[in-house]
């Protein structure tokens, strides 16, 4: 099996967790939007198809809870890790 490799810049922590949290909101429809606490961080793989290929692009995983009538939700928030002028839209 040939597997290509190649290098990329992956973006800082601190600009990771500020993406994460200018998206924390989302998907949340309650007034006022709650407050997610955002407590735990894992480098992930996301699996991205390409045409006749794919291939794996780190993204860091954000998961936390906040509470929504009386109840305790989980909050994901997915931010990928390389550099944004390396990414095409």
């Amino acid at each position: 099996m040939n597997l290509d490799v190649a290098p990329y810049k992956i973006v800082s922590a601190s600009d990771a967790i500020q993406s994460a949290l200018a998206s924390g909101g989302q998907g949340v429809s309650a007034t006022p939007a709650p407050a997610v606490k955002l407590t735990q961080a894992e480098l992930v793989y996301v699996l991205v198809p390409a045409g006749d290929h794919s291939f794996y692009e780190p993204a860091f995983l954000f998961s936390g809870s906040f509470q929504l009538d009386g109840k305790t939700v989980v909050k994901r928030v997915l931010v990928p890790a390389i550099d944004p002028t390396l990414r095409t839209p």
